[in-house]
């Protein structure tokens, strides 16, 4: 009875995606939760398979910041049927491009290999979601790499800059509070028992998302992976997630100060500049709201009329750059400028930067700009590798909410006008939604007496600093 329950549910299934064959992506459940994206790209021989697990650093237990970095390690060391050898030597054979990526809401892992050797990715990662090999070898193992990355980031003060400056805004219990990766003294402290609930919780089938993108023929694709996954068993364990909304009209009305230690600039560094706490990622304007902030960039990076009235005419520092990013608690999109030996005026920051963005909310964009921008994008849409639009697609089922936001940008896109920015800029980009920030690096020293042209404009460029 079993079995027939089994053959039945099968054929359930693949009825339910043939009648979407007659379009390019397709969906199907399996009856274990387990979702299935695919999409036909004939370009190539190749294949990517994505395995995206709705969790993320954001539901790190409390105590134990780092959890999921530390399966970005343990997906490394083997599972029941595929020990970390005989996976290494399988993905090396048949040329795999793969790895894994996670963020603060989603863990992904990823493989692209020619549409012949499917079924060896589907078999060994079936065999992770099923049955890792977690216990002290490989938990001490994964430990002692991470330690190893640690000691390589603390020289990249950059990367802890970012990091830092993404988690202090929050309130101190927020589950955005900690970095991605965690603290180290919470990962030295994890126990193999910590990892196996970890595991037994989220990756399940009816918590995971596969996207397979390539020259792929769904019937066939329906068939292995009901195969390989669908007697999966799923979680009865899969935590609520955790509250991600917050406050933040407390910090609106204040500059936020912080001071760090720059080893690898040895000089007195200030990046001063305002973050826009903008919606979830899930709200209808923030597909439209990343493309604006994109062609603001744009014109910042072409040195359109936004970059001069921000920058090139306050003289406000010797570097500017832009960054934008959707979360599920909040979007950001954010604005900075840097300055050797000198300290950015906050005032002057502040003011330059509504002035030139009021002059968006009320002249918009030149049109050149918007065009230039749109055919760029649209070209980098249509030229995707077929695993950068697994990740895309992917990333938008589970931090968007739905895969077919992933078209739904494109659409935006292309229909984007000078007016829809304008509205846009003066609904979201205020001074209501801002933060501003400063950052020094280092103290000050004797070199405050030389005169700031000659710091900002010959030091500066002879060591080289960007925003990467």
């Amino acid at each position: 009875m079993k079995r027939f329950f089994l053959i039945l549910s099968f054929f359930l299934a693949l009825s339910s995606t043939c009648l979407a064959y007659s379009d390019q992506i397709h969906d199907i459940f399996l009856p274990n939760g387990l979702k299935v994206i695919m999409m036909e790209k004939k370009k190539s021989p190749h294949v990517a398979v994505d395995i995206f697990y709705n969790v993320g650093s954001h539901d790190d237990p409390i105590g134990k910041k780092g959890m999921s970095y530390v399966f970005t390690e343990l997906m490394y060391r083997g599972s029941k049927r595929w020990s970390r050898e005989d996976r290494r030597k399988m993905l090396t054979k048949v040329q795999s491009d793969y790895g894994n990526v996670f963020s603060r809401d989603l863990f992904n892992v990823y493989d692209k290999v020619h549409r012949d050797d499917i079924e060896l990715v589907f078999d060994y990662q079936a065999d992770r979601m099923e049955n890792l090999n977690i216990n002290e070898e490989t938990l001490a193992s994964a430990k002692e790499s991470i330690r190893a990355e640690f000691e390589k980031i603390k020289h990249k003060q950059l990367t802890v800059l970012g990091d830092s400056l993404g988690v202090v805004i929050y309130p101190d219990a927020h589950p955005y509070r900690s970095t991605r990766l965690g603290s180290l003294t919470h990962i030295e402290a994890i126990t193999v028992e910590d990892c196996k609930q970890f595991y037994k919780n989220y990756f399940s089938p009816n918590n995971a998302t596969i996207v397979v993108v390539g020259d792929i023929d769904p019937e066939n694709i329906t068939r292995l992976v009901f195969k390989h996954f669908g007697s999966i068993k799923p979680s009865d364990s899969i935590p609520l997630d955790p509250d991600l909304s917050v406050d933040f009209s407390d910090k609106f009305n204040e500059i936020q100060r912080l001071q760090d230690s720059f080893k690898s600039f040895p000089l007195f560094l200030n990046v001063s500049g305002a973050m826009f706490m903008l919606p979830t990622s899930r709200h209808k304007d923030v597909l439209a709201l990343m493309h604006v902030w994109n062609i603001i960039g744009y014109d910042l990076d072409a040195k359109g009329a936004f970059y001069k009235k921000f920058y090139k005419d306050t003289g406000l520092g010797v570097n500017v750059r832009y960054f934008s990013g959707s979360e599920l608690g909040r979007s950001v999109v954010s604005l900075w400028v840097a300055n050797v030996f000198k300290e950015a005026n906050m005032k002057d920051v502040e003011k330059a930067m509504f002035d030139a963005l009021d002059m968006v909310a009320n002249e918009g964009i030149s049109q050149a700009h918007i065009d230039n921008y749109r055919k760029k994008k649209l070209l980098d849409y249509y030229n995707y590798d077929i695993g950068d639009i697994a990740y895309t697609i992917g990333h938008a089922e589970v931090v968007y909410g739905d895969y077919g936001r992933y078209q739904e940008s494109i659409n935006i896109l292309k229909e984007l006008t000078k007016e829809d920015i304008k509205q846009l800029v003066k609904k979201y980009l205020k001074k209501e939604n801002a933060i501003m920030v400063s950052v020094n690096h280092n103290e000050r020293g004797w070199f405050n007496f030389i005169p700031n042209i000659v710091l900002n404009w010959l030091v500066f460029p002879i060591f080289g600093f960007a925003f990467e």
